[in-house]
């Protein structure tokens, strides 16, 4: 495998995946970290009346997402990736990238919902696996 997409989010990487990044990029794998802001404006217009959040807010909280998980694999000896903040919904944002990288897998972890919450408010994972034409490697 020569180029891996790892999607983070807020709280970055967990043991497990970032011990499997770690070895992907061991054996020589360029990892390609990325984070998405849920809106393509950056701002969700209630979201921003109701708590007064502007958009710098939500770019501030994805650069700060994408900086401690840089800093994860960095730390972990891993120098062989690039990053982006990308924009729009998480689950077709990270299978367009995949696709347009040219990735070879996409190494995502699940946050663990329970069934009904699965169901009631659907998973980002559960999308990506069923809808990804690049390999997908979920992490529990």
């Amino acid at each position: 495998m020569k180029k891996i997409l790892v999607p983070v989010a807020e709280g970055g990487l967990d043991a497990a995946t970032l011990g499997l990044a770690k070895e992907f990029a061991g054996a020589g794998a360029q990892l390609h970290v990325v984070t998405v802001l849920p809106y393509s404006n950056l701002s969700h217009p209630q979201l921003t009346h109701f708590v007064g959040t502007e958009s710098k807010a939500f770019m501030d909280v994805a650069e700060e997402i994408m900086a401690a998980a840089v800093k994860q694999l960095n730390e972990a000896g891993v120098t062989n990736l690039t990053s982006a903040i990308l924009k729009g919904d998480p689950a077709s944002v990270i299978i367009d990238a995949a696709d347009s990288e040219k990735c070879d897998l996409i190494l995502i972890h699940t946050h663990g919902m329970g069934v009904v919450k699965r169901f009631t408010v659907g998973s980002v994972t559960n999308t990506i696996v069923h809808h990804a034409s690049t390999p997908v490697l979920v992490v529990k």
